[in-house]
């Protein structure tokens, strides 16, 4: 923190202002340290004196921290709510019990690899503290682009079934068809994000290197290498689903 000048006093000595200056960006982890250093300094002071009635700490930074605070609070609940949504979502257009839990993991799993190697780069390798709203925005983006790609080879996997051919089968049919669709749509999305590594704001560069590393890893590794490989284990449990649904399934097909 650096300190400039010892404030201003109001008139009638009723008010006292004192500015102090954050040497770091107001939405990193450094800054949101400090905020609370100084709540709890300025609420400490006044504890101890008797003549202080409130104390107030403002400005941008704080703003954040405030910010940061509801999101943290509130961003568990936001992570079970969009978990289960989508697994709804897919229980019902896909007819199985096993298929979107199988999504939801391997999607999971590459924003995971994902925040590790963002803090291994920044926080370590750069000495870069990671903001804190990076993993927030990764989860939502990464849960909707990723489970747009798995879907695609998913549904076509399901298409190769209905036409009797399979498991296997269907997920190399699936594969041949929607590999290299998938491959380039991610290697476009990836490298668009990637093109923000080009900022002087760490912030964005951070955004940058998590959202394209996680789309390509996940268009190129994921989806195309992990995904055929569980299903290929799983075999047709894949499509164990309930019988109403199976049903509605087969009469579209």
């Amino acid at each position: 923190i650096v300190n400039y000048g010892t404030g201003l006093v109001s008139t009638n000595g009723n008010y006292a202002i004192l500015t102090v200056m954050m040497a770091d960006e107001p939405m990193s982890a450094v800054s949101m340290d400090s905020i609370k250093s100084l709540k709890d300094v300025a609420s400490g002071y006044a504890a101890d004196n008797s003549d202080i009635k409130n104390t107030w700490v403002t400005g941008t930074a704080v703003t954040v921290q405030d910010i940061s605070e509801t999101v943290d609070s509130e961003f568990t609940w936001i992570e079970i709510g969009v978990v289960v949504l989508i697994f709804i979502l897919l229980f019902f257009v896909l007819g199985s019990y096993f298929t979107p839990i199988r999504s939801l993991f391997t999607i999971l799993l590459s924003i995971s690899w994902t925040i590790g190697l963002t803090h291994l780069v920044f926080t370590e390798l750069l000495g870069i503290p990671v903001t804190w709203i990076v993993p927030i925005v990764l989860l939502v983006v990464c849960l909707g682009l990723g489970m747009d790609y798995d879907i695609l080879l998913t549904t076509r996997i399901r298409e190769g079934k209905s036409k009797g051919l399979s498991n296997d089968e269907a997920i190399t049919s699936a594969l041949e068809k929607s590999g290299a669709v998938i491959t380039l749509c991610g290697l476009i999305m990836g490298g668009t994000f990637l093109t923000l590594l080009s900022s002087a704001s760490p912030m964005l560069q951070e955004f940058g290197f998590a959202l394209g590393f996680a789309i390509l890893i996940d268009s190129l590794i994921v989806v195309t290498y992990l995904v055929p490989a569980l299903m290929h284990l799983m075999g047709d449990w894949s499509w164990k689903g309930p019988k109403f649904l199976q049903k509605r399934r087969a009469a579209k097909e």
